[in-house]
């Protein structure tokens, strides 16, 4: 099996409410989230500049398995319009393009 190592030190940078450990057992458990959360910066960078991103772990009452994901939530200045337009343009152009099971593990909230 291939095994990447990566620093992880960028991830404090957005961990809101969860420690560093439950995030990176999150991502232990889901690797396949780790090349969106290692490219997501960059991407929302170039829809929503200069806005702060956070990152956070989710969980679904209503489901009994895999109830747990990571909420990336970006937190713009833009008025509402702009900001849903945004989103729409930056789902349509990066967020669409992941797989079922990766998008079901992380979720985009833009504020």
């Amino acid at each position: 099996m291939l095994q990447l190592e990566v620093s992880t030190d960028w991830l404090k940078l957005y961990i809101l409410h969860n420690t560093e450990e439950e995030i990176l057992n999150f991502i232990k458990r889901e690797p396949m989230v780790a090349f969106v959360l290692l490219n997501a910066p960059r991407l929302l960078e170039t829809t929503f500049p200069g806005s702060p991103l956070t990152l956070e772990i989710g969980h679904d009452p209503e489901i009994e398995t895999r109830a747990e994901y990571l909420i990336l939530t970006v937190q713009t200045e833009l008025d509402t319009k702009e900001a849903i337009k945004r989103e729409r343009q930056f789902t349509e152009e990066h967020w669409n393009s992941l797989t079922y099971f990766v998008s079901n593990r992380i979720m985009l909230d833009v504020e």
